[in-house]
């Protein structure tokens, strides 16, 4: 979401170039998020891959002549590929989660800006770590009969 505040001066018009920064910010940071979300899915594919090749080189056959059985693959190498995959996986995950946390980050200081912007910071209510303004929407989830207006 773009939002663009008119051209003004002084503290607001401080404010407006913040949030814009902030804006392309977000932007970078979502099309990183994106990037993130295709190396984990591509990732996740090739450890369920390895994990089914894994699963294949188990499999005991029986020799030819009947006298023995052995390992349908080389369960090492399956082993060290799907540890690879596995890495791999973390490590995507990882970089997903923190690119989440920062555009979080970026979101929450945007609205702190706009908030400060729009002059409605006198009329806010902290509720845990989260701050609600008026014109938020909000949606109520549990009564609470007991609370005073």
């Amino acid at each position: 979401m773009k939002i663009r505040i008119s051209e003004t001066s002084g503290k607001a018009g401080e404010l407006n170039s913040q949030a814009e920064g902030l804006n392309g910010q977000i932007d970078t940071q979502r099309n990183a998020l994106i990037a993130a979300q295709s190396r984990v899915a591509a990732a996740s594919d090739r450890l369920a891959e390895a994990q089914a090749r894994l699963e294949q080189a188990s499999q005991v056959v029986e020799d030819s002549d009947g006298e023995g059985t052995h390992f349908a693959g080389d369960i090492s190498a399956a082993q060290a590929e799907v540890d690879r995959a596995n890495e791999e996986f973390q490590e995507a995950m990882s970089e997903l989660e923190d690119t989440q946390a920062e555009l979080e980050r970026l979101e929450g200081e945007l609205g702190e800006v706009l908030g400060a912007i729009t002059d409605v910071a006198k009329d806010e209510k902290e509720a845990g770590d989260r701050k609600f303004r008026v014109g938020d929407k909000v949606m109520q989830t549990k009564n609470n009969y007991q609370l005073e207006w």
